[in-house]
């Protein structure tokens, strides 16, 4: 090894001796495995348990709307929770790092479970690309990453598209949520796509409007099999 890799490595190191990553719970420097947030921290997030068991509060959300073949939501998303305030990262403080750690943290329990074992997308719910650019990334991919990563299923970007630009749903009540959420999503698939099974993808669940307007465009797909995934199950 040459003089100046060393010099670089230990300008690193010491960088790190110096400026040290924190957890993003709580503050602590992480250790060199931990990523994001501490163990201890991943210990605090509560989760649903709905990946070990079907039917569930989330595939009961749709029976009388449409079909899913599968569908969990992984952690319980409390206010003024840690998951809360991780989300917030991701979504709004540019950390999009969380986004494939929590993925890949979630991504673990599904391949125990296999609940999504024959899957063979993954579809983020798409951002429009005002707010894709505002934003940089879109947060649903992030989890979506870490994902693919564990489940080793490719992500597919391009056969959902989000055609309508609009304003958030975070504020809105339920009715409002289900009439924003129409007609804005749009499928574009070739001839493989049809007959797959098909993972949609998202952070935080709450009426389930988004989903389904997502669920019933995928379903154009000639033979397609639809299950959903989100991050997070938004408790009241």
């Amino acid at each position: 090894m040459g003089v100046f890799p060393v010099i670089s490595q230990f300008a690193r190191d010491l960088a790190d001796l110096a400026f040290p990553d924190m957890c993003l719970g709580c503050g602590t420097p992480l250790a060199d495995s931990e990523n994001c947030v501490c163990l201890g921290c991943v210990a605090q997030l509560a989760q649903t348990g709905m990946h070990l068991s079907e039917p569930n509060e989330v595939t009961d959300l749709f029976v009388n709307k449409t079909r899913v073949e599968h569908g969990c939501s992984y952690f319980k998303y409390i206010k003024s929770g840690l998951l809360q305030r991780l989300i917030h990262d991701l979504k709004y403080r540019s950390q999009p790092e969380v986004g494939v750690f929590l993925g890949r943290t979630a991504a673990y329990g599904l391949k125990r479970s296999g609940i999504f074992s024959d899957v063979d997308y993954i579809i983020p719910v798409p951002l429009h690309p005002r707010k894709f650019k505002i934003r940089g990334y879109n947060q649903s991919e992030k989890i979506a990453e870490g994902l693919s990563q564990v489940l080793n299923i490719p992500i597919d970007t391009n056969v959902l598209i989000k055609t309508t630009y609009n304003e958030t749903q975070t504020k809105k009540h339920r009715y409002e949520r289900f009439l924003n959420s129409q007609n804005l999503f749009k499928a574009q698939f070739l001839p493989e796509h049809c007959n797959k099974h098909f993972l949609i993808v998202d952070d935080v669940l709450t009426t389930g409007s988004t989903l389904e307007s997502c669920i019933n465009e995928m379903k154009k797909i000639p033979d397609a099999k639809v299950s959903v995934f989100t991050l997070a199950r938004a408790i009241e």
